[in-house]
């Protein structure tokens, strides 16, 4: 543990610029995603389909976008690419933090914010981290990036909630409520990064003649160093930068150099073939890394687990509605979300301290099927208290493998097309995304149904009794839905805090909704236990009887060959001598076959 936190510590002091950015953009983005069902369905009186339905829209757009800038990332470089979006994104922001009309969300959600907030969160700083990372330091570092921003989140979470909890703010004769404010914090935070990258922000590549990526050779005659842990007697700023400006000698820092698409210099005249050129040949490139075996085996895997990732999504467009709908809105919804974020925060450093010699698929494994039985906290119990049991449990399972698997991933990214890579593994969420979204919505609709008519033009709940026949919100006195308000034997009106107390209300089982959740989460272990010797070995033996892979439902299986350090600082199986060749089976699995 000592030597992965003291090799991290001891990285050039870019990286942390770049955690300082995923900080504030994760903020700012895990801050719209946690709001924007609420606000949709609240502010704007969208129904739970339409809501999903122009999210799932968004949605696609943004990944169609994130592959165009994963491109762009590995033509122009991190830098330009982070300062686009982020412009764009600024602009978006304040049509949603500021805009009252629907045409102004529509082109936030579905123009401004594909082209720049997409871009942002396709992986531009991860693949900014690959490159300032070796292969030793790399586990470490994206559980370090991993905590960095749940801890945003976590902070988000916070801030929503006690936003939430105070009166409405009328500025200028507008109304801002709790949601709208927490808006405007994020549009700040977006021009915060801005200046930010623009003024520290560097394209760069760490390189260690020790600890060389995989397939190249160490260098030379040079002994292996391992990074000495702090011992410089009584701890001291001026000891400890001493220790630092040591160990940092190790690494050499060189400018990135993008593969630009048309190089500087080039004759006016002889531009457009040039740029046709270099387009021809991301072509290829793509057309290689489509072949590649490491590409399919992202693919597969990233689908296998797309039920268990499906939890962030419920936890953020599910759960939140649940809650309020059913217990009000003094329900700390948005506190028991960041209980998630908090154990995100503190614990996956630790794990990967523990486990980052261990193969990659004996952690993530067994992380999955904890997390894919999470849910059954909400079958039990469909209540505040089942939902923070839920988002405690899903965390234990989550801090083991997802961590892991991003780590995983980006370490089969071929060196200089790691966002081209990304983008590709990412193609067939076009597929499942607005499908996705929708499966969210029709769940509202159908096991948790909102209460329009028991709720102001903004979302409060019409709570406050007035007089024997009127009710009010925070904002005002509320119209009377149609039949009136209920009444209690006195005869005086029962105002609504609840839609369980709305008089038109439905109420369904709740356990069936997250009876469904649960059964959904369940795929994704069943499904990578069953491809796990593709997944780890390449190899397509999936239904070969063995005890070796009995040991598999728990991740611990050996694999079919010899294993060889990865890309990712840990142990995994050595890739077939073909990579690229997805159609020719590995040799050892073809011998196996004759």
């Amino acid at each position: 543990m000592a030597s992965n936190v003291g090799a991290f510590l001891a990285l050039p002091p870019q990286i942390f610029l770049v955690l300082f950015l995923v900080f504030l953009n994760s903020f700012q983005g895990f801050g719209i995603r946690f709001v924007r069902y609420q606000y949709l369905t609240n502010e704007y009186g969208f129904s739970d389909k339409a809501a999903a339905s122009l999210l799932g829209v968004q949605a696609t757009l943004n990944l169609f976008f994130a592959g165009v800038g994963a491109v762009l990332t590995d033509a122009v470089g991190v830098r330009r690419c982070a300062m686009v979006a982020m412009s764009v994104s600024i602009v978006g922001r304040a049509l949603v933090a500021f805009g009252r009309s629907r045409l102004e969300l529509y082109a936030s959600f579905l123009v401004l914010a594909p082209v720049g907030e997409a871009l942002l969160s396709v992986g531009i700083y991860r693949v900014s981290l690959k490159k300032l990372t070796t292969p030793r330091t790399r586990a470490f570092a994206f559980a370090v990036e991993y905590a960095t921003f749940n801890l945003s989140g976590a902070l988000a979470d916070v801030l929503i909630d006690a936003l939430r909890r105070r009166p409405d703010a009328v500025i200028g004769g507008a109304t801002f409520t709790g949601t709208r404010l927490f808006l405007v914090a994020t549009f700040f935070v977006l021009l915060a990064s801005w200046v930010v990258a623009f003024f520290g922000l560097r394209d760069e590549t760490v390189t260690d003649a020790d600890d060389p990526e995989e397939g190249a050779a160490p260098a030379a005659g040079s002994p292996k160093r391992r990074a000495r842990a702090y011992a410089g007697g009584a701890w001291s700023p001026r000891a400890w930068l001493a220790w630092r400006r040591e160990e940092t000698r190790r690494y050499v820092v060189s400018p990135t150099r993008p593969k630009a698409f048309v190089a500087p210099g080039t004759a006016p005249a002889s531009r457009v073939e040039a740029a046709l050129a270099q387009l021809r040949r991301v072509a290829a490139e793509a057309a290689t890394t489509l072949r590649s075996r490491r590409l399919w085996r992202v693919f597969v895997a990233s689908l296998a687990v797309f039920g268990v990732a499906k939890q962030w999504s419920e936890s953020e467009q599910l759960m939140p509605p649940f809650l309020e709908r059913r217990y009000g809105e003094k329900v700390p919804i948005f506190t028991i979300h960041s209980i998630n974020l908090w154990g995100c925060l503190i614990f996956p450093t630790l794990v990967a301290a523990k486990t980052s010699d261990l193969p990659a698929f004996r952690v993530i494994v067994p992380g999955l099927w904890i997390m894919a039985l999470s849910p059954l906290a909400l079958v039990a119990s469909p209540t505040p208290a089942g939902a923070a049991v839920w988002q405690a449990w899903l965390t234990a399972g989550e801090v083991l493998w997802s961590p892991r698997f991003s780590a995983w991933t980006i370490s089969l990214a071929p060196e200089g097309r790691e966002g081209l890579f990304i983008a590709l593994a990412g193609v067939k969420d076009l597929l499942l995304t607005w499908p996705s979204t929708m499966l969210v919505g029709v769940l509202n609709a159908r096991f948790n149904e909102n209460c329009p008519s028991c709720r102001d033009a903004v979302g409060h709940f019409c709570s406050t009794v007035v007089d024997a026949t009127t009710c009010a919100s925070q904002t005002g006195v509320c119209d009377a839905p149609a039949g009136g308000w209920e009444t209690n034997a006195a005869g005086h009106a029962v105002c609504p805090a609840t839609c369980l107390e709305c008089a038109s209300y439905s109420d369904p089982n709740p356990r069936t909704l997250w009876t469904v959740v649960l059964l959904l989460s369940l795929t994704s272990p069943v499904v990578v236990v069953f491809a796990l010797p593709f997944l780890r070995d390449g190899s397509y033996r999936l239904c070969a009887p063995s005890s070796d892979r009995l040991r598999d439902v728990c991740g611990a299986g050996r694999g079919l060959r010899p294993r060889a350090a990865s890309g990712d600082g840990v142990a995994m199986v050595a890739p077939p001598q073909d990579e690229t060749g997805l159609l020719e089976a590995p040799k050892a699995d073809a011998a196996g076959v004759a």
